[in-house]
């Protein structure tokens, strides 16, 4: 990354600032650009929310991949075989109208 990336990154400063006497804790910009500071934390944020297993992850793309020379060989291989993704836990513990969406 250059420079700039990590003046962006670095943008915004954490200060304590008084109301009404109740020390808070404010962010203050202190750049004038930090995009690239936003983009970080939307991504560790979608990150955070996906609550992905990521060996699991890692395992599955494995096991795909040595799969694969073979369902190419068989003539075998369509959407009937792509599992379908397990309902995410906020989904079902609300009962949203999105896990009955889908």
């Amino acid at each position: 990354m250059d420079d700039e990336w990590f003046r962006q990154l670095t943008a915004e400063k954490l200060m304590t600032k008084h109301v009404k006497g109740v020390p808070t804790r404010v962010w203050k910009q202190i750049r004038a650009r930090n995009e690239a500071l936003d983009c970080a934390v939307y991504a560790f944020a979608s990150y955070a929310s996906l609550n992905a297993n990521l060996e699991r992850i890692a395992q599955r793309m494995e096991t795909q991949s040595e799969k694969a020379p073979k369902e190419e060989a068989s003539g075998m291989g369509g959407p009937e075989e792509i599992p379908r993704p397990a309902t995410p836990r906020w989904a079902k513990a609300r009962g949203s109208w999105s896990a009955t969406r889908w």
